[in-house]
């Protein structure tokens, strides 16, 4: 019974490298740009395997190609099927994010945190989305919660920078770009940051989301 155990054991093990590999392939391709490929893809392990998993990364991918309403139904359907699913719920928050949706993103992101007060990636999430509105007061709480959990997440402090540069105070984002790069001299995003606060510092004088100054007003959403 014992060996029979084991020998199970190792089967299921397998499989799932197996499905592991081959979503990991998919994913690849996604990332290269291969939407359709991936979509397809996905369908078809889905179809097969009834793995959650592929179902989110196929939301993910119509996300990226620009397909809200199919990205919104599969993610809606993996956190019917599987209400714990925490990809599928940071998926579709920053699936309203990107369609513009502040307050529907950060409702999701909020109830995340609900569950789970320290998930760097939902109160990244939930850093950007303020952000994007021009509540950068919210953003900056948010983003100093991410380095209390973690200092040496550069990206938090990359988040914390584009507060000060988005809402004018350019000097304290060079401040802490400068701050950034001096423990990764080519960290790419603070780079560029720190290129536009010198070159182009009057770029920074608005909100990413034009119209968009509230978390709770959300103007020319898609879907």
């Amino acid at each position: 019974m014992k060996r029979l155990t084991i020998i199970l054991t190792i089967i299921l093990y397998s499989v799932s490298m197996i499905i592991a590999q081959d979503l990991e392939s998919i994913y690849q391709n996604a990332i290269e740009g291969n939407y359709d490929y991936a979509i397809n893809e996905y369908s078809v392990h889905y179809l097969n395997t009834s793995n959650i998993d592929a179902l989110v990364g196929r939301a993910q991918v119509y996300a990226w190609k620009g397909d809200f309403q199919h990205s919104l139904d599969d993610y809606s359907e993996a956190i019917e099927k599987d209400p714990e699913n925490l990809q599928a719920r940071i998926g579709l928050g920053y699936l309203y994010a990107w369609n513009e949706m502040p307050y529907s993103a950060i409702e999701t992101f909020e109830t995340l945190l609900k569950i789970d007060p320290k998930n760097k990636e939902v109160l990244k999430g939930i850093a950007y989305v303020h952000l994007w509105a021009g509540n950068f007061s919210e953003a900056r709480n948010y983003f100093a919660t991410l380095r209390q959990i973690d200092q040496s997440d550069l990206d938090s402090w990359v988040g914390l920078g584009e507060t000060y540069l988005q809402s004018g105070d350019v000097h304290q984002g060079r401040v802490i770009m400068s701050h950034v790069l001096s423990f990764d001299p080519n960290h790419e995003n603070a780079l560029n940051q720190l290129h536009n606060a010198i070159y182009q510092p009057a770029m920074f004088d608005f909100s990413i989301w034009s119209g968009v100054s509230e978390a709770g007003s959300e103007n020319g959403s898609a879907g």
